[in-house]
């Protein structure tokens, strides 16, 4: 027998003792008597007993629970040892619970079922996989609120830290019965172009708004423009020294509720740990104008002073649109471009980089595709020209 056989062979005969113990663990706690009666919550007495037996999916396997139930004529039967244990009403053991709640977060629920039956001796479809993660996602604001920083208890932060706020919306694909007001009546004014999928430019109003917000704290740290371009470059280039990580962050996501709600909702977490307003607030956000908009406008009811920037990694789609349309894909020479123009914005050049953009495609007589590539490129770039302060 080869190494991997045996491995094979421990691995599959190591399941099966591991599902031994459980079942020879739950067996010695007995059926749960508790007595010749008892009365539920009802108020009802329960005198007939019997055992009942049911399945129980654990990481290990099935195994069989036998618990004593008493009942009465037209009364559901109740089981002590359930509560004692305690049992979930559901056949999955809440370690199995846990286990899918965490890999479906990593993967999609086809390659989280096919992930645990092969390293877990448990079978869970893919709809039952589905429903446990809903049901393990139904109670996350009431587990969140009590572990928030409380305004009366703010946390104690380095003199120098500041407090960073970061906002990002992003898509999701939703049915048309989920989609908020305003977005499923221009859905419904649309039409399809074909019956088996969307075509280019269809996917714009099927999509609800999701918005992510985080609040953390952080201790300054100095870096040039060459550095900030080092931490993208490949791994074999090298990499600057380690900067100071954010403490204590706090990060959540949600598609329900308007990105109002979020963003009120950041603010005052970020309020709770700087009560007082004593470190300097920078809020980091992506390209979209709604989201900056709500945040002005509630920065600016609150009288907070935020320094507003955005996050450069969305500068890179504009950069890699117009490196395109004189390079080819791919090419070292749009990488080259988009590294130098890159280190330029860093630099807060962003007028010459815009301007430097429509010169060369008048220059070079580009073709129509070709310059409005570009002239979004320079658009973009001229219209957040005041977040896009890099060098300050």
């Amino acid at each position: 027998m080869t190494p991997r056989q045996a491995e094979d062979l421990i691995e599959g005969h190591g399941r099966a003792v591991l599902r031994q113990l459980l079942q020879g663990g739950l067996e010695s706690r007995g059926p749960g008597d508790v007595g010749p009666a008892l009365v539920g919550q009802d108020g009802v007495r329960r005198t007939p007993r019997r055992v009942h037996r049911r399945a129980l999916e654990s990481l290990f396997g099935t195994v069989q629970v036998e618990r004593l139930g008493s009942g009465a004529p037209g009364q559901e039967s109740l089981h002590p040892l359930d509560a004692a244990l305690p049992l979930p009403a559901e056949r999955s053991a809440h370690a199995l619970r846990t286990k899918v709640a965490v890999e479906a977060a990593r993967r999609r629920f086809e390659e989280e079922v096919e992930a645990i039956v092969e390293h877990t001796g448990a079978q869970v479809p893919t709809r039952q996989a589905e429903a446990l993660c809903q049901r393990a996602a139904q109670d996350f604001e009431t587990f969140s609120a009590p572990r928030r920083a409380p305004p009366s208890s703010p946390q104690a932060e380095p003199a120098e830290a500041i407090v960073v706020l970061t906002t990002e919306g992003t898509g999701v694909p939703r049915r048309p019965e989920a989609l908020r007001a305003p977005t499923r009546q221009a859905a419904e004014g649309t039409m399809h172009k074909w019956r088996t999928r969307l075509s280019q430019g269809e996917k714009r109003h099927r999509q609800r708004m999701a918005t992510v917000a985080a609040v953390s704290s952080l201790t300054p740290s100095v870096r040039r423009a060459d550095d900030l371009v080092r931490e993208l470059a490949p791994v074999h280039e090298g990499r600057p020294a380690r900067r100071p990580q954010p403490q204590d962050k706090r990060v959540w996501a949600s598609v329900r509720p308007e990105p109002r709600t979020v963003i009120t909702e950041m603010l005052n977490a970020a309020r709770g740990r700087d009560p007082e307003g004593t470190p300097p607030w920078v809020v980091v956000v992506d390209g979209q104008e709604h989201p900056w908009r709500l945040l002005r406008h509630e920065v600016k009811r609150r009288g907070v002073a935020v320094t507003l920037s955005l996050d450069r990694f969305h500068v890179l789609e504009s950069l890699w649109a117009a490196a395109l349309a004189c390079h080819a894909a791919g090419s070292a020479e749009a990488a080259l471009w988009v590294r130098t123009q890159r280190l330029s914005l860093l630099r807060g050049r962003v007028s010459r980089v815009a301007a430097a953009r429509r010169r060369r495609a008048t220059v070079g007589a580009f073709t129509a595709s070709q310059r409005a590539a570009v002239d979004r490129c320079a658009d973009s770039l001229l219209k957040d020209r005041a977040l896009r302060r890099y060098d300050q």
